[in-house]
């Protein structure tokens, strides 16, 4: 895809998650996405088939990030919690704007959800063979997990002055070594 086609999805995108500050993704035609940024229906419709469409390549991208982060630990890339929360870190800060815009969207608490479901998914699929910190975890505590660390970024995500990322992940790492009974 060429540059302005990136740069172009990029706006529409933006665009419809600055819409869902106000409006139910319902509500929001594609007009509405279109007249702010200066294209006609047409170009919307080669990227995008709804504004639906949209919310769920957004989804998608995140979760083939989700399954680099699930391969990067099962190969060993991850050793430690650190390291993953590091990893997590990097992840957030690549897409950090449209976490942002999607924060101050009415479609929010669905996102994740979506999001907390497929990360304790993945994590449960990670085999009892592989000497991981989260190997063999089972699935009630994989979703504590998973919703306590969503809720923490999410936090970072709406307000990063006030809970730095830094701060964020160092906590995550202490309350997980606990739980997962890991010597720190």
């Amino acid at each position: 895809m060429d540059q302005r086609s990136i740069r172009t999805k990029d706006k529409i995108r933006k665009k419809l998650l600055e819409l869902l500050k106000t409006d139910n993704i319902e509500s929001i035609s594609i007009t509405d996405i279109c007249k702010d940024i200066g294209i006609n229906r047409k170009t919307f419709y080669r990227y995008y088939k709804s504004a639906n469409d949209i919310l769920e390549e957004l989804f998608n991208e995140l979760i083939v990030d989700i399954s680099k982060i699930r391969i990067e630990i099962l190969v060993g890339s991850i050793g430690s919690l650190e390291g993953f929360f590091a990893y997590l870190n990097e992840f957030i800060s690549r897409n950090l704007e449209y976490y942002q815009l999607l924060a101050q969207s009415k479609q929010y608490i669905i996102f994740i959800n979506r999001i907390e479901q497929t990360f304790a998914d993945k994590l449960t699929e990670i085999p009892t063979s592989s000497i991981t910190f989260f190997a063999s975890l089972d699935k009630i505590t994989a979703y504590f997990l998973v919703s306590g660390i969503a809720s923490l970024y999410a936090r970072f995500i709406q307000e990063p002055q006030k809970y730095p990322l830094e701060y964020v992940s160092s906590t995550c790492v202490k309350i997980c070594s606990k739980i997962l009974n890991i010597e720190r």
